[in-house]
C-alpha cells in the first residue's frame, strides 16, 4: 500500500515538472517587427507600411508607428495605432509640416515588452498645395423623399482633406450653402443619404471637398425623387416616376401571378434576382401589371420617346448612368428621370450588359414590338422580336 502511494506521489511530481517545463517553453518574448518603407510621401503626410514577423508567443496589446523630428522615436513620442493585430498594415501619418525630415519606427507591444523596427527617415515634400478633386457617382438609391449617394476623392492636392460630402439643390450647380451633407471618414471613397426631399422633384447633386487651398466641387448628377409607390398582386413594391404626362414604374415587373391571383406558367417566365421577371408573349401578358396600370402600347413608348427629345437621344436619358452593369461605353447615359433602365438583354442570358428590351402590348406585321436600348448608343428604338423570347416589362399608369 505504501509503495503504491509513493509511486503516485512520484508520478504527480513528474507530471508537475513536465507541465512546468511546458509553461517555461511558452514564456512570452518581445515581438519582431520591421518597416517596409514609405509607400507615399506628400506635403503634409507620409504613408508607412509595416510588418509584424512574430508576436513573441503572446497576444499583441498594441501595434503601430511612432514618429517625430528626432531620431529613434518611441511610444512616448507621437504614435498612430492599428486597431487590431495584423501581420501587415499601412498607416497614414498626416498633419505634418511640409519640407521637414521625420523619423519613423514600427512598434509592437505584448506582455513581454515593446519592440521597434529599424528607423525610417522620410522628408515631406514642398510642393505648392492645389485644390483637391472629387467625383460624384450616380445615385445609389432613390425614394420619394431621400437619395443615397456616393463619391470619391480623386486627388488631395498634396494636403490633408479637411472636409468632404454632398450638396443638393433644385437649382443647378449646388454649393455648400445649399442643403449639405458632410461625410466624416478617412477613406477616398465615401457615401451618405440625404433625407427630407420633396417627392416628384428634380434635384441637382454635387460632391465637394476642401483642403487648405480651398473648396472644390465634383461633377453634377441629376436625380428625380419618386412620385409615389405602386404594388403588384404579390405586394412587390415599385417606385413611380413621372415623365411628362406619364407615370412609369421605376423598376422591372417582378410578379409571378396575374392580377386575379392565378399563377403564371413557370415555363413561360424566367426569374432574375437582379432584373426582375422575364415574360414570354405566350402568356396572357396584358394581365400582369398592377391594377390601374398596363403594359405600354407602341403609342405609350412613342410618347415617352418624343417627350425625351426623340429616338436618337431618349435611350441615354432612360439608361442607368453607371458602368457597374452596362458595358462600356454606355453612350449618353444620364438616367435623368430615374427610369433606371438596366441591361437586361433577352431571356436573362443573351446580350445581358449590352442591351435592354421591354415588351409593348402590340403586335407588328409578324412579331410583337419591343423598346430596345443599347450600351453603344443613346437611342431608343421600337423593334420586332420573336414572341417566344422572354423580355422584362415596365408598366405605365392608366
Amino acid at each position: 500500500m505504501t509503495k503504491s502511494i509513493n509511486r503516485l506521489i512520484i508520478f504527480s511530481i513528474a507530471l508537475m515538472v513536465l507541465n512546468a517545463c511546458k509553461k517555461l517553453d511558452k514564456i512570452a518574448k518581445i515581438p519582431t517587427v520591421t518597416v517596409l518603407g514609405p509607400t507615399q510621401i506628400k506635403n503634409t503626410s507620409i504613408t508607412v507600411e509595416g510588418q509584424m514577423k512574430w508576436n513573441g508567443d503572446s497576444p499583441i496589446l498594441s501595434q503601430g508607428v511612432c514618429f517625430g523630428t528626432k531620431e529613434l522615436p518611441s511610444i512616448t513620442d507621437t504614435i498612430k495605432l492599428v486597431n487590431k493585430e495584423l501581420e501587415k498594415f499601412t498607416i497614414l501619418i498626416d498633419s505634418l509640416k511640409n519640407n521637414t525630415t521625420y523619423y519613423v519606427r514600427v512598434f509592437a507591444k505584448n506582455s513581454a515588452g515593446v519592440s521597434y523596427s529599424e528607423q525610417l527617415i522620410a522628408k515631406t515634400t514642398n510642393v505648392e498645395t492645389q485644390l483637391a478633386s472629387v467625383q460624384t457617382n450616380s445615385a445609389v438609391y432613390v425614394t420619394d423623399s431621400s437619395v443615397k449617394l456616393s463619391g470619391k476623392v480623386t486627388n488631395d492636392g498634396d494636403a490633408a482633406i479637411l472636409s468632404k460630402g454632398f450638396c443638393i439643390s433644385t437649382n443647378i450647380q449646388p454649393t455648400i450653402y445649399d442643403l449639405k451633407l458632410e461625410v466624416k471618414n478617412s477613406s477616398a471613397d465615401f457615401s451618405g443619404e440625404i433625407f427630407g426631399l420633396k417627392n416628384n422633384t428634380t434635384y441637382y447633386v454635387r460632391t465637394y471637398v476642401t483642403n487648405s487651398k480651398g473648396i472644390n466641387y465634383g461633377n453634377e448628377q441629376v436625380i428625380k425623387t419618386y412620385h409615389a409607390y405602386a404594388y403588384d398582386i404579390e405586394a412587390n413594391k415599385y417606385g413611380v416616376v413621372n415623365i411628362g404626362d406619364q407615370y412609369w414604374l421605376a423598376e422591372n415587373l417582378k410578379t409571378t401571378k396575374y392580377t386575379d391571383g392565378t399563377a403564371i406558367n413557370t415555363n413561360s417566365i424566367y426569374m432574375s434576382s437582379d432584373y426582375g421577371v422575364y415574360y414570354s408573349r405566350q402568356i396572357n401578358i396584358d394581365k400582369v401589371c398592377p391594377v390601374n396600370w398596363h403594359l405600354p402600347s407602341v403609342s405609350d413608348w412613342t410618347a415617352l420617346i418624343n417627350y425625351l427629345g426623340g429616338s436618337n437621344v431618349a435611350g441615354g436619358k432612360l439608361k442607368e448612368s453607371n458602368l457597374k452593369e452596362w458595358k462600356t461605353p454606355n453612350t449618353d447615359a444620364s438616367n435623368s428621370f430615374m427610369f433606371s433602365a438596366r441591361p437586361t438583354g433577352i431571356n436573362g442570358t443573351q446580350n445581358v450588359g449590352e442591351s435592354a428590351y421591354f415588351w409593348s402590348s402590340e403586335l407588328g406585321n409578324y412579331f410583337p414590338k419591343s423598346l430596345k436600348l443599347d450600351n453603344n448608343s443613346g437611342s431608343a428604338v421600337l423593334t420586332p422580336i420573336f414572341d417566344q423570347d422572354k423580355l422584362v416589362i415596365r408598366c405605365v399608369k392608366n
